[in-house]
């Protein structure tokens, strides 16, 4: 095994007068699978490489024996495999030993010399089998070349006999016929779903090139000859296939263009819409692409129609425009319309050569990439590479801390330079320095706004700088299709833009908003008009050009600061939200007064709340809780119960619409145990402390009592209990207003009773206003020492009957708002 060792380097090839420039290698570990010149081979050539039902890994390859030179294409060659049950830590046949010669020879003579070559494996995940294909031809010429088939049944362990293709999928006056090489594909998305699907190329009698895909419908039993392009001219030369399926699902295949540009652009490509039977048009030069006239591997990694959050597919060829060298692996985002440029993908070899390649994705999420290499020139090894996602450059980047996204969509932001939370307008809020801090939207395909209608949100509090402050900013930069979002204090303004490849729209506020307050700001793009929101009022709008704002891939989104880092906002963020449709007015005014949560259409929603576990709410309204300082499950009244150690173990709920119980009636109810009779602790809190429209339940032993407050701007009213109940055992504690009065019941009694305050419990907090608290203040004080179970909030008065049964078996009483059961922590 050797280290993979580089860093960025401009290579120059004087001799040929071209300039090439490297990416950044990646420090990955790699097997030598096959080297020339052990167990009989002079060389060995032509990988391919395959993951089984089971997750085994098959990597085959053609161990050239012997020929009118060395390593020649033609002569006495024998198709070779070495097979892995670990996802390729440990292979068998050992590296140490022969691989299984899994092909040799003619049909009636195993030991002639003659060459097997092209093999083609392709895995029917449907029956388990491995089909492999596979060409013949003598020793002696490169012509006739014939198509054969082998199977295996017992996960690839062995091979059956080798049966001819030529009367499906040949023709009688071909001279060159080749499969693969590299994995086909079984095609997954429509109406021929389990096809498998491998790629050929051929020679014609008039010398005409040609490409083909194959296809069978039964697992290899049959095949039939499908999309079939044969070039009448020179310019485009299509050979060695590899295939992939778009998520539209379309087979891309990717073609080595033998046409031998000098340009470096040598990759070709045709779409088939009809499952391989045709080709939509003939092939063309893939534009971008650079790489020797060689054969190159695909492979899907991710896809969003199977839950990812964007679409990948991996590329691996020699990345020099004229020569086998410099193996990069560049991705497309966007299902095979661009490609990364050389310096944007991974270099997988410290070696200069390179050549032949395939990859599988493993059972581990990890890619396999097996492919030729060497020192000297790139037929020396063939070697086993096995790295993740993050070693080829997640469209990301780096990872880092993460803020949790809450629309369900899990659009997690990344938070690059340290920002910290602090009292927001809504719970906890994020501060960003101006220096480096910024909040990073995650690529994914949800938040592309493309040409449709968008609203994107956040609540801001700034004022200490003049300077220019990008609030959100999204795509692109200078003449690229991007929307924003800007403060613009030195010009007593916010801003923002919106641009198409059709033109560009601006609006902008009369004044900064730079107060130190809260203010809620939105974009919106409905319906042809671009439109600036402040406060729940329009301040500004104007037509906006036709068009997607979003056509770029990957693209990145940030809040904070601009795509280039400049603009970097001083102040503090609360619910950034970004919606895939333009909302209402009343719907904008809605989230102003009271932060909104069932509004549809959210695809981003950041509260700005520290990441952590999650217990979730049963109430169907999805108020679910973080779980904090470590705090996990214990026995509980009915199932399981959270528990607390008393040091610095909680659970928050965030503030939502639903949370708002007003001036109305409420109940709040939950399960305690606790023995510690030595200082106050908090059951619930809500909303605030101080001289601050609030409620709360606290257990105060050394008062011996259980006690209730609720508080609105016109007064405070609590209630307790005469005793504390702090005797291990389980109670039910509950605090209920209703008709103007608050009571206080446990174990389904009511112990004390008092005139409530007219007026909200959440009125007066302009400010910023808190969420639930269980099991502790606010403030972090209070800490419960104990066990809590079924919390729950309901914005009306239970009855006596309703509150016996959520006592008694634990009946799920309609109209909560909050129910956590706390019977799991995740």
């Amino acid at each position: 095994m050797r280290w993979m060792r580089g860093a960025i380097a401009i290579l120059v090839g004087a001799a040929l007068g071209v300039v090439t420039i490297k990416p950044a290698t990646a420090e990955l570990a790699y097997d030598v699978l096959f080297q020339r010149d052990t167990f009989g081979a002079a060389c060995y050539r032509i990988p391919a490489l395959v993951r089984t039902r089971t997750g085994a890994l098959l990597a085959f390859a053609e161990k050239r024996i012997a020929g009118a030179s060395w390593c020649n294409d033609t002569g006495h060659i024998d198709i070779v495999m070495r097979r892995s049950d670990d996802n390729g830590r440990t292979w068998n046949p050992p590296v140490t030993q022969p691989p299984t010669v899994v092909l040799e020879g003619t049909d009636s003579n195993p030991a002639a010399a003659v060459t097997r070559g092209n093999p083609a494996p392709v895995v029917d995940m449907e029956s388990g089998r491995i089909l492999l294909l596979s060409t013949l031809n003598p020793g002696d010429s490169n012509r006739p070349r014939t198509p054969y088939l082998q199977i295996s049944t017992d996960d690839g362990r062995t091979f059956g006999h080798a049966r001819s293709l030529a009367d499906a999928i040949d023709q009688p006056d071909w001279g060159w016929y080749a499969t693969g090489p590299g994995h086909g594909i079984q095609l997954q998305r429509g109406v021929h779903a389990g096809r498998i699907v491998v790629g050929t190329n051929f020679t014609d009698a008039q010398e005409r090139n040609g490409a083909q895909l194959v296809y069978t419908d039964d697992a290899g039993d049959t095949w039939q000859v499908g999309a079939r392009d044969i070039r009448t001219t020179s310019e485009i030369v299509p050979q060695e296939l590899s295939l992939f399926e778009r998520t539209d699902g379309a087979i891309y295949a990717a073609a080595r263009d033998n046409g031998e540009s000098a340009d470096g652009l040598n990759r070709a490509y045709a779409l088939s819409r009809d499952g391989g039977e045709t080709f939509a048009a003939p092939f063309a030069t893939v534009p971008g692409l650079v790489a020797d006239a060689v054969q190159a591997s695909t492979l899907r990694l991710r896809a969003t129609d199977q839950g990812d959050k964007y679409n990948r597919v991996l590329f691996a060829a020699p990345s020099h425009p004229t020569n086998r060298r410099d193996m990069v692996i560049r991705s497309t985002f966007d299902e095979g319309a661009t490609w990364q440029a050389v310096a944007e993908g991974t270099d997988v070899t410290d070696d200069l050569y390179s050549g032949y390649s395939d990859m599988a994705l493993l059972v581990t999420g990890e890619i396999g990439l097996l492919y030729e290499g060497g020192a000297s020139e790139s037929r020396e090894q063939i070697r086993f590479a096995r790295f993740t996602e993050s070693a080829i450059g997640p469209p990301d980047g780096a990872a880092g801390p993460r803020s949790p996204d809450l629309s369900g969509l899990d659009n997690d932001a990344i938070l690059r330079g340290g920002p910290t939370l602090v009292p927001g307008r809504f719970d906890e809020a994020l501060r960003l320095d101006g220096v480096d801090d910024h909040v990073q939207f995650p690529f994914a395909e949800s938040l592309a706004a493309g040409s449709g209608d968008f609203t994107a949100m956040t609540w801001i509090r700034y004022g200490a700088s003049t300077a220019d402050q990008a609030i959100i900013w999204g795509y692109g930069m200078l003449d690229a299709p991007q929307f924003w979002l800007r403060a613009e204090p030195g010009s007593n303004r916010i801003r923002a833009a919106l641009q198409t490849a059709s033109g560009t729209a601006f609006v902008s506020s009369a004044q900064s908003y730079a107060d130190g307050a809260w203010h809620h700001v939105a974009l919106r793009w409905s319906g042809g008009t671009l439109s600036l929101w402040v406060d729940g009022a329009a301040v500004a709008s104007a037509a906006a050009p036709a068009g997607t704002v979003s056509p770029a891939r990957p693209f990145r989104m940030y809040a904070g600061q601009r795509p280039d880092g400049a603009n970097r906002l001083t102040g503090a963020l609360d619910e950034t939200r970004f919606y895939r449709r333009g909302l209402t007015a009343g719907e904008l005014q809605n989230l102003w007064l009271d932060n909104r949560t069932d509004i549809a259409g959210a695809v981003l929603r950041l509260p700005f709340t520290a990441p952590g576990p999650a217990t979730p709410d049963t109430s169907g309204v999805g108020n679910h809780g973080f779980v904090r300082g470590g705090a996990g499950v214990t026995a509980g009244r009915f199932g399981n119960a959270l528990g607390l150690d008393g040091t610095d173990d909680w659970a928050h709920v965030g503030y939502t619409h639903a949370l708002n119980l007003g001036g109305g009636d409420f109940t709040a109810a939950a399960w305690i145990r606790y023995s510690l009779a030595s200082r106050s602790q908090a059951i619930l809190w809500a909303y605030g402390m101080g001289d601050v429209s609030q409620l709360w339940l606290r257990a105060e032993p050394r008062s011996s009592r259980l006690r209730a407050l609720v508080q609105t701007p016109n007064g405070a009213v609590s209630v307790n209990s005469a005793q504390s109940y702090a005797d291990g055992a389980w109670h039910h504690v509950v605090l209920r207003r209703a008709g103007g009065t608050v009571t206080l019941w446990v174990d389904g009694s009511q112990v004390a009773a008092a005139a409530a305050p007219a007026g909200s419990v959440t009125a007066g907090h302009g400010g910023g206003i808190e969420g639930f608290a269980v099991g502790q203040r606010p403030d972090g004080a209070n800490r419960f020492q104990g066990a809590i179970d079924e919390v729950r909030v309901w914005p009306r008065a239970l009855s006596t009957d309703e509150l016996a049964q959520v006592r008694a078996s634990n009946t799920a009483v309609t109209g909560a708002v909050l129910r956590l059961p706390l019977d799991a922590v995740s």
